[in-house]
């Protein structure tokens, strides 16, 4: 459903006093004119997110590592839950999406970390 229909089926008044901005949001969340780009796009599927996990995990497997999979069974658990789930939504794995940057800082420093 088109979101100027969903405005009129709900009966809601939009009177915004940003008409510049309201037009750019309108634009950039409905047009949706970053799926077209490549490195971009990937950042706004779901799967990316399980492939940095699985990286993670892969080397803290190879570095030997094992006390840092305590903490990212709990994050593969839940991935995994979702996973299974009848619907994956970006709301049930934001969690995961918070803990990239966590992942990423591990795969580069896990050569400092004493076992």
């Amino acid at each position: 459903m088109p979101y100027d229909d969903v405005i009129k089926y709900t009966k809601l008044h939009k009177d915004s006093k940003l008409v510049l901005y309201n037009a750019f949001l309108k634009k950039l969340c409905l047009d949706s004119s970053w799926a077209d780009i490549p490195v971009i796009s990937s950042f706004f599927s779901l799967g990316i997110y399980f492939w940095f996990l699985l990286l993670s995990i892969g080397v803290i497997i190879i570095k030997k590592k094992w006390k840092l999979l305590i903490p990212l069974s709990s994050i593969f658990g839940l991935t995994l839950t979702i996973v299974f789930a009848p619907v994956i939504v970006l709301r049930y794995l934001f969690p995961v999406i918070i803990t990239v940057p966590i992942l990423l800082s591990l795969i580069f420093s896990i050569n400092t970390i004493k076992n």
